[in-house]
């Protein structure tokens, strides 16, 4: 496997991943059973470590005014 970062990476960096199970589409007890079952671990990102919310919650959050001037931007 190759990978090709956009900017140099200096000895210390951290570097990420996306294992494809993002958050705004699954919750968080979903994203860790995922995770542990397929890749063996449980994930520490901010997402998982401050629980941030599905699509579904963000848009109900939402006064209707300003989802609508999102529009196409808040569908998956």
């Amino acid at each position: 496997m190759v990978y090709v970062a956009k900017r140099n990476i200096c000895a210390g960096d951290q570097v990420t991943d996306c294992y494809g199970i993002h958050h705004l589409y699954n919750d968080l007890n979903t994203r860790q059973e995922e995770l542990l079952r397929g890749y063996m671990f449980k994930c520490a990102c901010s997402a998982c470590l401050e629980d941030y919310g599905t699509l579904a919650q963000l848009t109900a959050s939402l006064s209707p005014n300003i989802a609508m001037k999102l529009g196409n931007t808040m569908t998956k």
